[in-house]
């Protein structure tokens, strides 16, 4: 009797590369599933904290008659939960590490990392400045309508033909006051009142890399290229995604 036939035979060295390929190409062809999987489920995350926020702001408008000065001023009240003021996609870093609560930076591939308005961090950097809350950390969302002194406005210009008002006589603009009136008279891309329900007073620029929109022309209506996404709490309270830039809203 031939003993060869009582070994258990081995894979070759052939047989095991070809297995190891096989097992490569499929998890080449999951990985983009799983990603996309784990980018929805970031966005939908993102999309609920925006809803809290938003019902948030609505309580505390009819309760003082205003907005608040900083999303912070949410918490404990009308946000129970520090975690709600965090998107699960925020990737800020502070002195290189990790460290989320912060927004808008990067937006593009190979971006570094950076602040296009810091004067909008709702986090410990803000620490006592314009009424925050400092019981809140960090928090991920641009609140447009925050009480800081807002560094891009200088008075009138092509972009935003219509004057400011120092509405609480301060001798600054704050971005409050310059939005404000851009919802209610227009700017170089739209004349006349904005629609509150695409006027943008939260918004999370964090899933900007992860997928595209599309984009048009306000003035002419033409097609442009896509921008990535933005989540957006608008004036009205609904959440809605738009482009980077959200007059090019299509």
């Amino acid at each position: 009797m031939n003993s060869n036939r009582n070994r258990t035979r081995g894979f070759t060295l052939i047989e095991l590369l070809v297995v190891i390929a096989i097992i490569g190409v499929l998890a080449g062809l999951l990985m983009p599933a799983l990603q996309s999987s784990r980018e929805k489920a970031r966005q939908a995350n993102c999309k609920n904290n925006l809803h809290q926020i938003s019902v948030g702001l609505i309580m505390y408008k009819d309760d003082y008659k205003d907005w608040p000065k900083w999303l912070s001023n949410l918490y404990p009240t009308y946000i129970s939960l520090p975690d709600s003021f965090i998107c699960k996609s925020d990737r800020s870093t502070v002195n290189g590490s990790l460290a989320p609560g912060k927004g808008p930076y990067a937006t593009k591939p190979n971006d570094v990392p950076g602040d296009q308005y810091p004067e909008t961090n709702d986090n410990d950097e803000n620490a006592g400045k314009y009424g925050r809350n400092d019981n809140i950390h960090a928090c991920s969302y641009l609140y447009e309508f925050n009480a800081a002194k807002c560094s891009w406005y200088n008075g009138p210009s092509a972009d935003f033909p219509n004057a400011a008002t120092d509405l609480d006589g301060n001798g600054e603009f704050s971005w409050q006051e310059v939005k404000k009136t851009q919802l209610a008279l227009g700017d170089g891309w739209h004349q006349g009142p904005y629609s509150e329900s695409q006027f943008p007073i939260v918004r999370c620029f964090h899933h900007a890399l992860e997928r595209t929109v599309k984009t048009v022309d306000p003035t002419t209506g033409d097609e442009l290229t896509p921008q990535g996404v933005t989540l957006n709490v608008a004036y009205g309270g609904n959440v809605y995604e738009g482009p980077l830039q959200w007059e090019y809203t299509k």
